[in-house]
């Protein structure tokens, strides 16, 4: 469970939240605002994803050793299974990894002022062609940079 809009300054602006390391009973006091998904990497660095043989773009957010958020898309298909195996592999350190979505719907979009990125994803055997277009989304999570004035 991916938490933030906390509470109180002393929190983690983010937590992920991972029910077999983690009292959600606790934290649900702590946070505002919960998405809960499927978890790829558990909160002891595990994949948690057995293997199978389709293979599909995945979009996924992660948490670092560091506590920063990873907002993760691969638009090449692959097995979650391997994917997660990667992930694990990366110099990244990767704490812990939830699976937001897969296939065409898995996308990443980026703006800011001087650039813009959308990254598709698709399946295994889809055309990779100039035709690819963004496909209508079932679930959006956004962010946006604000100005925090120190005093």
């Amino acid at each position: 469970i991916l938490a933030f809009n906390r509470k109180k300054p002393s929190d983690p602006l983010v937590k992920m939240i991972d029910r077999e390391c983690d009292d959600f009973n606790e934290w649900i006091k702590r946070y505002g605002t919960f998405i809960q998904n499927i978890r790829i990497i558990s909160c002891k660095r595990e994949n948690v994803w057995a293997q199978q043989p389709e293979k599909w773009s995945i979009a996924a957010i992660g948490i670092d050793t560091a506590n920063r958020v990873l907002f993760i898309h691969s638009p090449s298909p692959h097995s979650p299974h391997d994917f997660i195996n990667m992930l694990l592999a990366l110099p990244i350190q990767i704490a812990q990894a939830m699976y937001v979505e897969g296939g065409t719907e898995a996308q990443l979009y980026i703006q800011t002022d001087t650039q813009e990125f959308e990254f598709i994803g698709g399946y295994e055997n889809d055309h990779k062609g100039d035709d690819l277009i963004a496909r209508p989304i079932p679930n959006v999570i956004g962010i946006k940079k604000r100005l925090v004035l120190l005093k």
